[in-house]
Order: structure tokens, then sequence, then C-alpha cells
């Protein structure tokens, strides 16, 4: 919800962390793919995603999701496996969804209970 938006603003610094954190706890490919742009591209994608939500939430009109093209479009360069790939996005998705829950609790705890 729009009001769940100050509490996203500020904790997405940390939302962006924690996915890159989880996904390498997870998926060991991403530090072990000796590709020393894999990491980084790794942090800019999470944060990429960080954005688009916070833009949403602000009552911005969905995108065309260019920016999961072009990362897609990088992996496939990189010949990074696709397994991998999907594992990152599953663990990303279970931490933005932890990010988003604490948000609206935080704004309106009884609207979950």
């Amino acid at each position: 919800s729009p009001q769940a938006a100050p509490a996203l603003e500020r904790t997405a610094a940390e939302a962006g962390r924690a996915l890159l954190e989880a996904v390498r706890a997870e998926v060991p490919e991403y530090s072990d793919s000796g590709n020393p742009d894999v990491l980084p591209g790794l942090a800019r994608h999470g944060e990429d995603h960080v954005r688009e939500i916070l833009r949403l939430v602000a009552g911005g009109e969905p995108g065309d999701f260019a920016f999961l093209r072009e990362h897609a479009h990088l992996r496939a360069e990189q010949r990074f496996p696709l397994e991998f790939i999907l594992h990152a996005y599953r663990c990303g998705h279970r931490t933005l969804t932890r990010w988003l829950r604490e948000a609206a609790q935080a704004t309106a705890p009884e609207a979950l209970e």
C-alpha cells in the first residue's frame, strides 16, 4: 500500500543488501563463478528490483521490466547456468516479500493479522 512507502524507503538499502546476502548464501555459484563482474552485477540487479518496487508502491504504472531482460541477456552472454539464475530469483523473491511484509506490518499491523 502507498502507506508503506516511507517504511520501504527507509529500509531500501537494507533490503538490497539482504537480497545479495541471501543469494550468496544459497547460490554459491555466484561467488564461485570466477567472473569479477558477476557479484557487482547481481548487486545492481537486486537494487533494480528494490527501485522498481519503490516506484510501483509510490503509484507508478507497471513498467516494461527492461531491467529483467537486460540482466537475462547479460547472464546468457556470460553463459551463467539458468538453474542458478532461477534459484537466485527465488531467493530474491523470498527476501523482497519479507521486506514488503515487514513494511506493511510496521504501517498497519492489524491489516495482516
